[in-house]
């Protein structure tokens, strides 16, 4: 079946100018575990008058980290299913196995989520009321439901190392984050992200007023902490485990509750490093919205382990006002041999 995929009109501060740069002519060749094959459904991405076929892209197997010891979490909501949500599922998920995906979202029948069933991807009703409004302790109880999915993974057998969690305006580059990890030992506690916003603007981790009830935990290990923005982070498994009980389910409600989070997101990075003491590393390679893509060459972007929805700035944007998003021509920026991108 054909799904339409609306013009999305770019935020004001979109940044329009472009690098100049020349479009590589061969695929990438960083290695990575080659996902299991899937067999696409009879579903199209609409854009202007072309119409997208699924791809799955075929990468090398031998790799120094697997690919596939790193577990997705993918937050998304209904109203986001024809737009992001799709523009990823013709995307970076066809670079990864199925398998190793979690989409967290409400209930929903529309074709994309349909689809992605079909295809094997994994699919999770967050039993939370609809997210549209982002309020503060609903999205709470949804952010708990994606650590409750790692659990019960890796209590039913998986032997994942890393957690990584992506907002759907997020495109996960499979490469760049395979790479990216290779420097840190998974059998330490380490948290990966960036820092939030407010933190970037005024120089100082200290942004009490985004969680006052932190200093409600006698048990916390600093006053003086950072804040992840939320978007996109990388979580150890040891890590993972030490945090289950404040992040897992409910428990993470109630966590907010108590720290009186102003923001769901900020939580992970006010119990990582504020309650239990582990720093946040910011590697250059998670690229979100808080960068700067006009100083971003072709190496950049080419490594980038993560890059933000309608921010990234790509040699040619194609398919025209349909790719505001600019993720179909950053995925043939990187994978330049899919056949739908010499539609553009």
């Amino acid at each position: 079946k054909q799904v339409t995929l609306p013009v999305i009109q770019p935020s004001p501060n979109t940044p329009q100018s472009h690098l100049g740069l020349t479009v590589p002519t061969k695929q990438v060749t960083l290695p990575v575990t080659q996902p299991s094959p899937a067999t696409p459904p009879n579903l199209y991405l609409s854009v202007s008058d072309k119409r997208l076929p699924l791809e799955h892209v075929k990468l090398p197997a031998d790799v120094m980290i697997n690919a596939s010891d790193i577990y997705i979490s993918v937050l998304t909501m209904p109203r986001n299913h024809p737009t992001r949500f799709a523009t990823h599922l013709f995307t970076w998920m066809q670079t990864v196995n199925p398998d190793q995906v979690r989409i967290i979202t409400e209930e929903s029948d529309d074709e994309m989520i349909k689809g992605a069933k079909q295809m094997g991807y994994h699919v999770v009703p967050s039993g939370c009321p609809d997210t549209g409004n982002h309020n503060v302790y609903v999205m709470c109880c949804k952010s708990g439901r994606q650590f409750e999915e790692y659990y019960r993974v890796q209590r039913d057998g998986g032997k994942y190392k890393w957690y990584c969690h992506a907002d759907d305006d997020i495109y996960v580059n499979i490469v760049g984050l395979t790479k990216m990890l290779q420097p840190y030992d998974p059998k330490e506690k380490v948290y990966l992200g960036q820092w939030y916003l407010l933190q970037r603007i005024f120089g100082s981790p200290r942004v009490l007023h985004l969680a006052p009830g932190l200093l409600t935990f006698p048990e916390r290990k600093n006053n003086n902490f950072v804040y992840s923005s939320g978007n996109t982070y990388c979580i150890s498994d040891p890590l993972m485990k030490e945090v289950e009980k404040y992040l897992s389910g409910n428990a993470y409600v109630e966590t907010c509750k108590k720290a009186q989070v102003e923001m769901d997101d900020v939580l992970v990075g006010v119990v990582i490093d504020g309650i239990l003491g582990y720093h946040l590393i910011e590697p250059r390679n998670f690229r979100t919205e808080l960068d700067d893509y006009g100083q971003l060459n072709e190496k950049d972007l080419m490594e980038a382990a993560t890059v933000s929805l309608g921010r990234v700035i790509v040699p040619r944007t194609k398919f025209g006002a349909n790719d505001v998003t600019r993720l179909l021509s950053y995925h043939c920026l990187i994978y330049p041999d899919v056949s739908w991108c010499a539609m553009g």
